[in-house]
């Protein structure tokens, strides 16, 4: 047939087509190919006085199109998904804005009716100042809900370094400590405050995690860059 012509070889007196690496065992078959970076379809079947006939189709065009159409399917699906991720997500940030209200506030009393010196005070100060966080937090997670760019600025690493150590010395396990080492000069990187604040807690917990409920310390570095 014409593919089988298309693809043909000559080969001496004779002419070399494409061919299964197995012989016919049986009436018929069917194999798929690929040669000479196309798609090939072949179908064998043989004759009752002997020999066979062979039929090639060319099927690159037709899954490359089955391809194509997998893809934009599956990100359909994936977009869909997003969609839901974003409605869940704006949910959700909008009851733990609501406790976070109520935990500020009440920290905030809390603060005020403590003398200066006091631990609860300072207990109250840690609240307000994680509650500060979570609010930033929800602020990153109703800004993936709606698909708005996340603000970026120049903050200063060290800084933000120094806000997580708190809470992330609170979440180690006992018996792993958390060293920061950070030079008195500002780090300022372009980025966003509360994402850098993330990434931190990630690499701190991982580090933690790595230390297997055994004791150990998980350290913190960072210097200014050498300009190129």
């Amino acid at each position: 047939n014409r593919a089988a012509r298309l693809f043909a070889r000559k080969a001496g007196e004779r002419h070399d087509f494409p061919k299964p690496a197995t012989s016919l065992a049986g009436e018929r078959d069917r194999h798929e190919i690929h040669f000479e970076g196309r798609d090939l379809e072949i179908h064998r079947t043989r004759l009752p006085g002997g020999g066979l006939i062979v039929h090639l189709s060319d099927l690159t065009a037709h899954n490359q199109a089955v391809a194509e159409r997998e893809r934009l399917e599956a990100r359909l699906l994936q977009s869909a998904k997003m969609e839901a991720i974003g409605q869940l997500a704006s949910g959700v940030a909008h009851d733990f804005n609501n406790i976070l209200g109520a935990i500020t506030g009440f920290a905030g009393f809390i603060a005020q009716d403590s003398a200066a010196d006091s631990e609860n005070r300072d207990f109250a100060q840690r609240i307000l100042n994680a509650s500060r966080r979570g609010k930033e937090m929800v602020e990153q997670i109703m800004a993936f809900a709606e698909t708005r760019a996340v603000g970026h600025g120049v903050t200063n690493m060290g800084r933000t370094l120094r806000r997580c150590e708190e809470l992330l010395i609170t979440g180690m396990y006992p018996g792993a400590l958390l060293e920061v080492e950070m030079p008195h000069v500002p780090l300022l990187v372009r980025g966003n405050d509360v994402q850098i604040g993330q990434l931190l807690t990630n690499l701190v917990a991982n580090g933690r995690d790595a230390l297997n409920g055994g004791g150990g310390v998980v350290e913190i570095g960072a210097t200014a860059a050498t300009p190129a």
